[in-house]
């Protein structure tokens, strides 16, 4: 099982991980820098307990194909994908970095949106669906 740690490359040096921006039931994402642009930008990938199963090449299959749509989608209001490559038997999925909490973080600090504040995000959020859905995802 492949883990990225703080200070480690990817492509040569063209990637160095920085830290762990977040985890879920799929996949990792990392924070990394870009060389030689020195730009920040966020590394996707599969987890550890999805290398772990014993279908992970059909959830691999599944996040190379996903991750190949994504780059081929140009919205503002959907993250830009910036590469997608292989490394050592695992694929990886390089994005814009866009600093900023989630969804929950922020709920957490701010506590539940006024309907005022919450209809703009909506309203993105229906025109990247929209916009999704036309392109066959």
């Amino acid at each position: 099982m492949r883990y990225l740690n703080s200070g480690e490359t990817l492509q040569n040096g063209r990637y160095t991980i920085n830290s762990i921006l977040g985890a879920g039931g799929f996949g990792v994402t990392y924070l990394a820098t870009e060389t030689p642009l020195n730009q920040q930008i966020a590394i996707k990938t599969l987890n550890a307990t999805v290398q772990g199963k014993e279908n992970f090449l059909d959830l691999q299959n599944k996040f190379i194909k996903e991750a190949f749509l994504l780059a081929k989608c140009s919205h503002p209001h959907i993250v830009t994908v910036h590469n997608v490559f292989d490394e050592d038997g695992l694929w990886y999925m390089v994005m814009e970095y866009i600093k900023g909490d989630d969804l929950a973080v922020y709920l957490q600090k701010n506590g539940v949106f006024k309907e005022a504040d919450a209809l703009p995000i909506i309203q993105q959020i229906g025109e990247a669906l929209t916009y999704i859905h036309a392109q066959g995802f």
